[in-house]
Formats: structure tokens, sequence, C-alpha cells
């Protein structure tokens, strides 16, 4: 799953790279060079929090490394999506740096709620289990007497 994983984001890449040379050649199309990057980002971070969430094995260094490729890929990426926009549209570059900050603030508020349903749990099963020990505390005391 890990190795798919992998290769479907370096898939992504190459794609994000074919749409970044069209625009170079073209002029066109940078909201759509921009989507494509934004939603790579997305799935990046999905998968990074379905991996921390996962059960199963840790990565292997070998995937560690390839994780670390693409994201350097990616920065590279987004720095030319941004000369070629402040070269094309110095508008649609505030509104894409707008977006990636609202992006981050979206997942950050994302993090804190999944910590705090966390501790809800926490609290939940604490409270469970102090129930149930009473019970059996309760029902041992009603036995003997």
């Amino acid at each position: 799953m890990i190795i798919e994983s992998v290769a479907a984001a370096s898939a992504a890449l190459s794609a994000i790279n074919q749409v970044i040379s069209k625009v170079n050649e073209t002029g066109q199309g940078v909201q759509g060079a921009m989507s494509m990057i934004s939603s790579f980002g997305e799935a990046l971070d999905q998968f990074e929090m379905d991996r921390r969430q996962s059960v199963f094995k840790p990565l292997s260094n070998q995937d560690i490394l390839k994780i670390q490729m693409i994201r350097r890929s990616q920065v590279r990426y987004e720095k030319d999506l941004r000369q070629l926009l402040l070269i094309a549209d110095s508008q649609l570059l505030e509104d894409y740096d707008r977006a990636i900050r609202e992006r981050e603030e979206q997942r950050k508020e994302h993090n804190k709620m999944l910590l705090r349903k966390k501790k809800q749990r926490q609290h939940l099963r604490a409270q469970i289990a102090v129930g149930a020990v009473t019970l059996i505390v309760g029902l041992v005391v009603i036995a003997f007497f």
C-alpha cells in the first residue's frame, strides 16, 4: 500500500511537471497548475495522516527517502509556479498565497480537532473504566450482604 501511494505521488509530480511545462510554453492554464499542486499537497497531507493513524508497520528508510524526495520536488514546483505567477499575474499570485495560508490554517485546525477528539475518547474510556469498576465493586458488595 505504501509503495503504491509513493508511486501515485510520483505520478502526480510528473503530471505537475507536465502542466508547468505546458504553462511555461503557452502562458495559459495557471489556475489549472495551481489547483493541481494544491490537490497534490492535500493528498500528501492526507497520506501522512493516514500513515500516522495506521496500525501497520512504520515506513522503511527507503520509503521515507522517497517521500522526502517527493516533498523536495513539490517545493521546487511550487517555487517555479510562484515565479510564473509573479511574471504572469501578480493578483493571481496574491490569491494563490492567500489560498495556501488558508489551507495551512485549515490543516492546523483539523489537527487540533483530531487531538481534541482523541483526548475526548481517552476521557470517555477512563469514565467507562471507572463506571465498570464501580459496578463490579457494587455487585461484589451486594453479593456478600
